[in-house]
């Protein structure tokens, strides 16, 4: 599944635009459909580069709330092809 944050601040799940007020029910709903599941669904979270940190985070904040916890992350920009970061996790860190 692909969640991205456009730079003008446009949230898409896969296509669609999804009002940030509903983001919270759109990704229950997709966690729910994934219960029971062998492995977490993963999460390709796009943002432009020129987002602001804490907005990027507080979206990972919302997919953790929903225990949405496999997730890639991947940086875009107007002049550049989309860039995978290497902060893929499947939610198992211990921190150590």
């Amino acid at each position: 599944m692909q969640l991205s944050i456009n730079a003008d601040d446009t949230l898409y799940i896969g296509e669609e635009v999804v009002p940030e007020a509903e983001l919270p029910a759109r990704l229950d709903a997709i966690a729910r459909e994934n219960e029971g599941q062998d492995r977490p669904r993963q999460i390709m979270l796009r943002a432009d580069k020129g987002l602001d940190y804490g907005r990027v985070m507080r979206i990972m904040g919302e997919l953790n709330r929903a225990g949405l916890t496999r997730i890639a992350l991947v940086t875009t920009g107007a002049n550049d092809a989309p860039t995978a970061e290497a902060a893929v996790t499947d939610g198992s860190e211990t921190g150590q």
